[in-house]
């Protein structure tokens, strides 16, 4: 699951896009063969344009993650900040959170049974 394949952290003189593609590539380019389901609250349809059928899309956060091997978290918006993490466990075939915008508490997520990976903070195992 991928949650907004517009939002992220951008090197000089790229766009959102620009980053987003790069993530795709990596994860479910030719050479990866992950599948992909992505979903953002504010541009499914840019992302749709952007992407095409290199993504499944997803109508909420939890439709992303129904039986997702991991989540991949690239945004900040409000809607991301305070999930049900118990319906989450109960979507995800595994309970692993990469999290780019360190959205969540680390503790919160090991108390809850999550493999969560942040960024600059420590790595919790479930």
């Amino acid at each position: 699951a991928f949650l907004d394949a517009r939002q992220a952290p951008l090197d000089a003189g790229q766009t959102p896009a620009d980053f987003a593609a790069t993530v795709v590539d990596s994860i479910a380019g030719p050479q990866a063969g992950a599948k992909v389901r992505a979903y953002d609250p504010e541009a499914m349809p840019n992302i749709q344009q952007k992407f095409g059928d290199r993504l499944h899309y997803a109508g909420s956060m939890y439709e992303a993650l129904e039986n997702a091997d991991a989540l991949l978290i690239c945004t900040e918006w409000s809607i991301f900040r305070t999930p049900n993490t118990v319906k989450m466990k109960e979507l995800m075939n595994n309970a692993l959170i990469f999290d780019g915008r360190n959205l969540y508490n680390v503790e919160d997520m090991e108390s809850e049974g999550f493999t969560y990976i942040s960024i600059g903070r420590k790595e919790v195992n479930a």
